[in-house]
């Protein structure tokens, strides 16, 4: 779910950014036609210098569209951190932990991921931001072998920066993009950290969003702590 809300809110963001583009583009073209006197009624034909600058805001006109249309490939994130870099248009996690903490515990999240990311020769990045009307915590952690841990949390200043939903933790997603089963050790591992910050806080949903046991590949690790 918080991946399909980052986006639209990224798409939102870039029907802004080519929404201007195509503003600025249409009036550079009324420009050049104006001025390259095709909207002029004139029996002699556009003066000189207004062919001059009509030329030159027919190539401005030209060279912003290339611009427009490489502008997508130039700013795209390649690194490990965008799911998406490889053109596919969905991804969907292996895990999904749910994470029972109280607010006031949230900004541990940030400093205890960054050093499980750094332990596991992951790249670490913290996206959150905090506006008056709405907290965002964003991170993720991910490999070039297309393990990617993934938080996105949005809760708005009314009320009180509450979650979205009274029975909903914080929601770790664990993907694999290789459909592999490499995450499974680093879930595995995570899940125990977790669970030594906050002991019996640690839940599992389904893709629905309805709380289910944890998958078998997460519990053998507990098991083995249990019997000793």
């Amino acid at each position: 779910m918080f991946l399909i809300l980052a986006g639209w809110l990224n798409y939102l963001q870039l029907m802004g950014i080519f929404g201007g583009f195509g503003a600025v583009g249409g009036l550079v073209f009324w420009l050049t036609l104006r001025w390259s006197g095709v909207l002029t009624v004139d029996a002699v034909g556009p003066a000189l210098r207004q062919r001059r600058i009509g030329m030159w805001l027919a190539g401005a006109a030209v060279t912003a569209s290339v611009t427009v249309f490489a502008l997508p490939s130039i700013t795209m994130d390649r690194s490990c951190h965008n799911m998406f870099r490889d053109g596919r248009r969905s991804a969907s996690p292996k895990a999904n932990i749910d994470l029972d903490i109280a607010a006031g515990d949230r900004s541990k999240l940030a400093p205890l991921l960054e050093q499980f990311a750094i332990s596991h020769g992951l790249s670490f990045r913290n996206s959150s931001e905090s506006r008056p009307e709405v907290a965002i915590l964003s991170f993720s952690a991910c490999s070039e072998q297309g393990v990617v841990i993934n938080i996105h949390e949005q809760y708005w200043a009314a009320p009180e920066y509450a979650a979205p939903r009274g029975d909903r933790g914080v929601a770790i997603g664990v993907f694999d993009l290789h459909d592999g089963a490499g995450w499974q050790p680093l879930a595995r591992e995570l899940v125990a950290v977790l669970d030594a910050q906050w002991q019996g806080k640690i839940r599992f949903r389904d893709p629905m969003g309805r709380l289910v046991p944890g998958p078998a590949e997460l519990i053998p690790q507990a098991d083995s702590s249990a019997r000793r």
